[in-house]
């Protein structure tokens, strides 16, 4: 895998712990927002774990910024990933922002 100028190399992001409060169990908080306006960032070797919030959870979320109404960049980028783990609680892997372009090579 080449990397990108900038990235996350073996990260481990978790959605719901033990001292969850209940507010955070509808707000369904995303694991992952990648950057906008970066071509070629890149992530490998992250695992997901405890997703399961009332709402779907999301473990990534592309392009961060991008559902502002000002925004000037409405073209896709490319999200390099490898070595994704997810476990069983990930109903929903990938949500894709405003413009719904963006590109996730694995």
């Amino acid at each position: 895998m080449k990397l990108g100028i900038s990235y996350i190399d073996r990260a481990l992001i978790i959605g719901k712990s033990g001292n969850t409060e209940e507010a955070l169990n509808e707000a369904a908080p995303i694991g992952l927002i990648t950057p906008r306006g970066n071509e070629y960032w890149s992530a490998k070797n992250i695992s997901f774990y405890n997703f399961n919030f009332a709402k779907v959870a999301p473990a990534i979320e592309d392009c961060s910024h991008c559902e502002f109404a000002d925004s000037t960049d409405s073209g896709a980028r490319t999200v390099t990933v490898s070595g994704l783990k997810f476990d069983s609680t990930i109903i929903k892997r990938v949500r894709y922002n405003m413009y719904w372009r963006g590109i996730f090579f694995d």
